[in-house]
């Protein structure tokens, strides 16, 4: 696996440790902002909050990427997630009183979207 980089500008989690005490050392996690799958393409808004994790979308900041493990972007902190989530949100809602088109389904996905740690095992299937 290769170097973790924080979307909140940290460090990656192999280089960022804690001085061992006592002979044990503790690695810091990082956290993935998820978002549910949709149901049904064809039904927009439609989306499975109950899904497996395995099941959901990784965030990532590029348009471009897949939303996948390998292109997600890695938050330093949970609450670091959490404000990428709430601006996220902001954004959908602000959208969807300005443009012309049904936003039901953007809505829906940031509303059940989460924050998770990168060490959750729940992962193990992705």
């Amino acid at each position: 696996m290769g170097a973790l980089v924080f979307a909140d500008g940290g460090q990656d989690l192999q280089s960022q440790r804690m001085k061992p005490r006592h002979g044990a050392s503790l690695a810091l996690v990082g956290w993935y902002l998820m978002l549910p799958p949709i149901v049904n393409p064809a039904y927009p808004g439609r989306v499975d909050p109950t899904a497996p994790i395995s099941h959901w979308y990784f965030y990532n900041k590029t348009e471009a990427g897949r939303l996948t493990q390998q292109n997600a972007l890695v938050f330093g902190s949970e609450e670091a997630c959490k404000a990428r989530l709430m601006h996220q949100r902001e954004i959908m809602k602000t959208l969807a009183t300005v443009v012309q088109h049904d936003m039901t389904a953007s809505l829906a996905l940031w509303d059940n979207a989460i924050c998770i740690p990168t060490d959750d095992p729940r992962l193990k299937g992705n």
